[in-house]
């Protein structure tokens, strides 16, 4: 029987598309509600997101935020290799790299983590040519065990290399 309110169909009966309709979104309400017991409160994501400001490096230019805090998860928007001193993008796919990793780290720091947090990362380069002077700075700054990771060639335009990742916290 698929049961919930309002809803019962009876044992060899075929529930309609509103009968089933109306169970999912009633046991998707219930857990809701169960959740929100559980936590004490709301379990509305957006009553616990944040954005990560990573002081050390500048404002974005476009609307987004350095990272953002959800739950346990910090989700740290793609990372350019603009050096955060001189504002400048250094030559080269191997001082790219290790910029732009610097760069990540520094919004984990503003979040309280760090590079051994990471769990997910996604690579852009600009050249896949470049992935072996990427994987040789990447194996120098990230922790064991190394996160789960995606590597894509992507237009970036005048840089080589653009990273993001999501971190857990718990």
């Amino acid at each position: 029987m698929l049961y919930g309110r309002g809803a019962l169909v009876p044992k060899g009966k075929v529930p309609g598309l509103r009968e089933i309709e109306r169970f999912c979104v009633e046991f998707v309400m219930d857990r809701r509600r169960a959740l929100s017991a559980e936590s004490g409160g709301g379990t509305n994501l957006a009553n616990q997101k944040r954005a990560v400001t990573a002081p050390e490096l500048p404002a974005p230019v476009a609307p987004l935020s350095h990272g953002i805090e959800a739950g346990p998860f910090i989700f740290v928007s793609g990372q350019v290799p603009r050096d955060s001193a001189t504002g400048s993008v250094p030559e080269g796919i191997d001082a790219q790299a290790r910029v732009v990793l610097q760069n990540v780290e520094r919004v984990l720091r503003a979040a309280g983590c760090s590079l051994a947090d990471v769990v997910k990362v996604t690579a852009h380069l600009a050249d896949l040519a470049d992935r072996d002077a990427f994987n040789a700075v990447y194996r120098e700054l990230m922790p064991e065990p190394h996160p789960a990771r995606t590597m894509v060639g992507s237009q970036l335009g005048a840089i080589l290399v653009e990273v993001d990742v999501i971190a857990f916290r718990p």
